[in-house]
């Protein structure tokens, strides 16, 4: 009963003022008071989604989120826990730290193929769509939705293919490929489970058959949707806007249409210049839609861009002179070690070569050397030798402390 009231006052909750976070308290108490984990972790969540919510909360957030995956994992509710994962991965995305949510993903894909955990798979695969869809990279995003629906299909998750399709349709809206947002809009439909996924679904099929020009076909589907009035949950405010926008212009709704689309510029403006596109074809002044469309494509270009500089730029610069550093470090050590061998060789050569040519005068059968000569030339031998030996253990002993410093972590010169 608990868990209910929870899941029906979550989204009241998470959207009010602090002074409503006692009564998710006071519920997560008495659901472990009559041992309702659902109603535990329910009360958990409205916690870790109210800060998530707050603006530049992310240490808070992250705390929050914490105590609810280690709860919920200690509970064995594996699907919560990668509930979790995705609603991090939504906040690096949101916050544009795409980097570091790349990388929270790759760690937690690991831990969810060592647990052979379907339903983790499926979702961090499409967490990699998400951030990809964000950043831009279009046919990436949409490789990695379709790589998810297979995974839906391979494990039974059929039911959350029509949101995925959503999302393909999304990212041939930005990439302004019309036919792509029809054609993914109906293969999405056969896989709706509710009126409210079809009305998600109609909505894109509509926008992308408006942009397309295909006006009869358009209001077919405008008239659809009228027909079944429901509350639209597709969580992409954009396209909402936009099919509405749609609708005004073809009813030659002027003031309205130029006020929605105007309300776009500041959040969208891509889709802003999009529409007024729209706009201007369906009013037959081509010069103005062709003029619209060459401000999509260089927003296109820069939005890329923007993404790249904002998030990539400072850590890349930060790499760069890194690796500058130790660089530079590596060429000094490599020009000190030649410096080194070319003295040492020298030191090296004097007594190896008097050792050798004494040794050869020894051997020879008539060196008419006599007995005191010889005991001078084999005192020579020995006297070069100790100098020979103290040079390659002077070399030994640097070696054995380079290694030590290497292990150590220290970059510096030896």
């Amino acid at each position: 009963m608990i868990s209910f009231i929870l899941f029906i006052l979550k989204p009241i909750i998470c959207a009010s003022k602090l002074a409503s976070q006692p009564l998710a308290d006071s519920l997560r108490q008495a659901a472990i008071a009559i041992g309702d984990r659902y109603g535990e972790c329910f009360a958990l969540q409205v916690k870790f989604l109210y800060e998530y919510y707050k603006p530049n909360n992310f240490r808070h957030f992250d705390q929050s989120l914490q105590a609810y995956m280690d709860k919920v994992l200690s509970y064995g509710m594996d699907r919560f826990y990668f509930y979790a994962v995705s609603m991090k991965t939504f906040y690096y995305t949101r916050e544009k730290r795409y980097l570091e949510g790349f990388l929270y993903l790759q760690e937690q894909t690991n831990i969810a193929e060592s647990r052979n955990n379907h339903y983790g798979i499926c979702m961090l695969h499409r967490m990699t769509g998400v951030i990809q869809h964000s950043r831009g990279e279009l046919p990436q995003a949409i490789a990695s939705y379709k790589q998810t629906i297979d995974l839906y299909k391979k494990y039974g998750y059929t039911r959350n293919i029509s949101r995925e399709m959503l999302a393909i349709a999304d990212c041939y809206r930005l990439e302004c490929n019309y036919e792509g947002v029809v054609s993914a809009a109906e293969e999405a439909r056969s896989y709706c489970v509710t009126q409210a996924d079809r009305n998600n679904v109609a909505i894109y099929e509509t926008y992308g058959l408006f942009m397309l020009g295909r006006y009869a076909e358009f209001a077919d589907r405008c008239q659809y949707l009228k027909n079944n009035k429901l509350p639209l949950d597709n969580g992409y405010n954009i396209i909402n806007h936009a099919f509405a926008a749609c609708s005004a212009i073809y009813e030659h709704r002027d003031d309205d249409a130029v006020k929605i689309i105007d309300g776009l510029a500041d959040i969208s403006p891509v889709e802003h210049y999009r529409l007024y596109s729209a706009y201007y074809k369906f009013k037959g002044n081509y010069a103005k839609s062709i003029e619209y469309m060459k401000k999509v494509i260089m927003s296109r270009f820069n939005f890329s861009d923007e993404v790249f500089k904002h998030d990539a730029n400072a850590k890349l610069d930060k790499s760069i002179n890194e690796l500058n550093v130790a660089m530079d470090r590596a060429q000094e050590s490599e020009r000190l070690k030649t410096l080194f061998l070319q003295n040492m060789s020298d030191d090296l050569r004097t007594p190896l070569n008097a050792i050798v040519g004494f040794s050869r005068l020894l051997t020879h059968d008539d060196n008419g050397l006599n007995e005191d000569e010889k005991k001078e030339i084999a005192q020579g031998i020995v006297d070069n030798s100790e100098v020979l030996t103290t040079l390659v253990n002077d070399i030994l002993d640097m070696a054995e402390q380079r290694s030590r410093t290497a292990n150590n972590g220290d970059l510096q010169t030896v």
